[in-house]
């Protein structure tokens, strides 16, 4: 059985500043740095094979961060 997670990218300025962000390429603020890299901590003890994103920037960049925790994680 394959388990699926969506998980919304971590926070921007828009976010504060409660703006709709849309298909707006906004990318993520320090705290939604911070957010995706505790995503990142809690998610490396649990078995994902594949990160799919958004190509939007805030999307992207939670993606790779949490992505980092596997390759490191994976390979050499």
């Amino acid at each position: 059985m394959a388990t699926i997670a969506l998980i919304r990218h971590g926070s921007t300025s828009w976010n504060k500043e409660g703006r709709a962000q849309g298909n707006s390429d906004i990318s993520l603020d320090q705290d939604g740095i911070n957010q995706a890299e505790l995503l990142a901590t809690r998610l490396r003890s649990e078995d994902w094979n594949h990160i799919y994103s958004s190509t939007l920037a805030r999307a992207k960049q939670t993606a790779l961060i949490v992505g980092e925790c596997y390759r490191s994680r994976y390979l050499p």
